[in-house]
């Protein structure tokens, strides 16, 4: 692990900043997306898709090597605690956070780690992999970017700051459905947009049969009974008046006690 760190290293002279080159035209906002294949915003021949590719492997390498040593040490505490009749369940998410633990990170490091390893482990252990070998929406593969900012407080070096999406609204509803019935309801539970809804396309192709809509006969009978609970209320008037510009005082609100019992 130690000698793969010191590679990339010394590979890329991480030991200098890193800065785009001067432009007068450049905003100081160079984007690199990658969902599967980098799209890039930025000018020039640079070098920065292989350092980046080499040490989001090193860490993704990290990561499952983490996470191996996370289910071993949960099968051990498992054992220990059956074998003593006192077992108390000693989850994955525990496991993950002690051997993060070990290495001493930056909290934030450790947040990051511990987020990634959780989200990829029950990503795969929830779901079979002839369910999404085809399936290369962004729900599925996941999303990244990378955002290269230039500013004058920082003016010697380029910060590289990367953005991750591992987990979806569709996807954390689809792993509820799985184990409990789900009613939505909405008033803009039908309207087809990802942006202000779920995307119901992805959950009616995942769910299969088991999604189901409101019937048009259903429709009717609760628009029925919804008017007929509102009737009435058009013969309602409401009259209202000034309770006193002086605060709400006891007597104030004694007043107003008194009016609504009568």
């Amino acid at each position: 692990m130690i000698k793969k760190t010191e590679e990339i290293y010394s590979k890329y002279a991480v030991y200098f900043n890193y800065r785009t080159a001067d432009n007068p035209e450049n905003t100081g906002k160079n984007f690199m997306f990658q969902d599967y294949q980098f799209y890039y915003m930025i000018d020039g021949n640079y070098n920065i898709n292989s350092l980046i590719g080499e040490v989001m492997g090193f860490i993704n390498w990290f990561q499952g090597t983490i996470c191996i040593l996370a289910v071993n040490y949960k099968q051990i505490k498992d054992k220990q605690y059956k074998k003593d009749k006192k077992y108390i369940e000693f989850t994955f998410e525990q496991a993950v956070r002690s051997v993060v633990s070990e290495f001493q990170l930056d909290n934030n490091y450790k947040k990051y780690l511990v987020s990634q390893i959780l989200s990829v482990y029950y990503k795969h252990k929830n779901e079979h992999f002839s369910d999404t070998i085809f399936d290369r929406s962004v729900y599925e593969k996941n999303f990244r970017y990378y955002f290269f900012e230039d500013n004058f407080s920082h003016d010697m070096q380029t910060k590289i700051i990367m953005q991750s999406f591992n987990d979806t609204p569709e996807k954390i509803l689809l792993r509820i459905c799985e184990k409990a019935k789900v009613i939505g309801m909405s008033a803009t539970a039908t309207v087809p947009t990802v942006i202000g809804n779920f995307d119901l396309e992805y959950l009616e192709n995942k769910m299969g049969s088991n999604y189901h809509t409101v019937s048009g006969e259903d429709f009717s009978r609760l628009s029925k009974e919804f008017t007929e609970s509102q009737s009435g209320y058009d013969n309602i008037k409401i009259h209202s008046e000034l309770i006193g510009t002086s605060g709400y005082s006891v007597e104030t609100w004694e007043n107003i006690i008194s009016d609504s019992v009568k």
